[in-house]
């Protein structure tokens, strides 16, 4: 374990800042993965970031993927990265954020009702803009303005558990697992290998690496390079990997553990929470495996998230057609299609199976 003593070290050769005011967070600087549960910066004086912490494969793992050990082992590769920074700097430049559409989030139309300051007198945790309602209304921008959401924005910060790639959670960025006959696999990434870099960026945690996934293009390649324990002790061999990813690979992503996901619920499924049925319960209902079957696990029952229960639409019912789609296979199909496929106030048609027998209903998205 990681004593006290040796993260309070590491700590001291920081100066961390807290962000109180998260209204006025500055979205052209801190772009992060705003599902996440924890997340850290590391920057130097001059606001150039160096490393990004903090990761998350699903909805019951946000204390399973981040640890105090993992935290320093970061750390400790920051202040590495830091030393000599001048002649470093290279190793970060795809690191910096990107051209965010709005400077603060209260600039969002959707959270324009806060202040810029929290409301300390009286119910203070109103008052607050929380990480998930940026991604909220983000998304919600773009089918405010009848456009598609695209993809980096409906499948955001991908997880390496795309490319068959498990992190260790007690280290910076050491491979745990590599899934069989996984695209990892394929391009020769072993457990225990150590990556240094990836597409030129000095990976310092599993966030810088979904960093890097996050702003791939729709094809592509990425190149690691990694150190790999030798046979002989406290050795390393350095070597290339390379994976290229075919167009769509993004979209393999599951995004139903996202807390942003619950206002999608309400936009495309009036407020359904969807799931994947059992094999039994599909070869009981006839169902053939390439066709949709997910189960109607609840339906909200107020205000914007209860259409689909005021359209008639009960718990248990097993979704089978929406509009013209058979084919859409999760919840993340439903919803990616619905936000991409078809505007505001669309009225769809979706057919069920209730008790055995098919029914249709129809709502507008919202």
């Amino acid at each position: 374990m990681v004593r006290l003593q040796e993260i309070k070290s590491l700590a001291d050769q920081f100066i961390c800042v807290r962000l109180i005011k998260c209204n006025s967070l500055d979205l052209q600087l801190f772009q992060f993965d705003y599902d996440l549960t924890f997340a850290a910066f590391f920057l130097s004086a001059d606001k150039t970031i160096i490393a990004r912490y903090g990761t998350r494969n699903s909805h019951d793992s946000a204390e399973q993927d981040v640890s105090i050990k993992g935290l320093a082992a970061t750390m400790a590769s920051v202040l590495k990265l830091h030393k000599d920074f001048d002649n470093k700097k290279k190793w970060v430049v795809g690191k910096q954020p990107g051209k965010f559409r709005v400077d603060v989030p209260e600039n969002f139309s959707k959270l324009s009702r806060f202040d810029s300051e929290l409301t300390y007198e009286k119910e203070v945790s109103k008052s607050c803009i929380h990480c998930h309602q940026i991604r909220d209304a983000y998304r919600e921008d773009y089918r405010d303005r009848n456009l598609p959401v695209p993809d980096k924005v409906m499948y955001p910060n991908p997880t390496p558990l795309l490319l068959g790639l498990r992190f260790e959670t007690d280290s910076r960025a050491t491979v745990a697992k590599v899934t069989t006959n996984s695209l990892a696999q394929k391009s020769g990434i072993k457990a225990g290998d150590l990556v240094q870099t990836l597409n030129g960026q000095a990976i310092c945690s599993t966030a810088d690496v979904q960093w890097v996934l996050h702003n791939q293009g729709k094809t592509g390649a990425l190149d690691f390079v990694i150190k790999r324990p030798t046979t002989l002790k406290d050795t390393f061999a350095k070597i290339n990997a390379k994976i290229a990813l075919d167009e769509g690979w993004r979209a393999k992503s599951d995004i139903s553990w996202r807390t942003s996901t619950w206002d999608l619920r309400r936009i495309v499924g009036g407020g359904m929470y969807l799931e994947n049925i059992s094999d039994s319960k599909r070869k009981q209902l006839k169902i053939p495996e390439d066709k949709m079957a997910l189960n109607v696990r609840s339906v909200g029952k107020y205000g914007q998230h209860a259409v689909a229960m005021r359209a008639g639409i009960r718990k248990g019912d097993i979704l089978v057609r929406f509009n013209e789609r058979t084919d859409l296979m999760s919840e993340t199909e439903v919803i990616a299609y619905g936000m991409q496929n078809a505007k505001k106030n669309q009225m769809v048609t979706l057919e069920f199976i209730r008790n055995g027998k098919p029914i249709t209903i129809k709502y507008k998205l919202q």
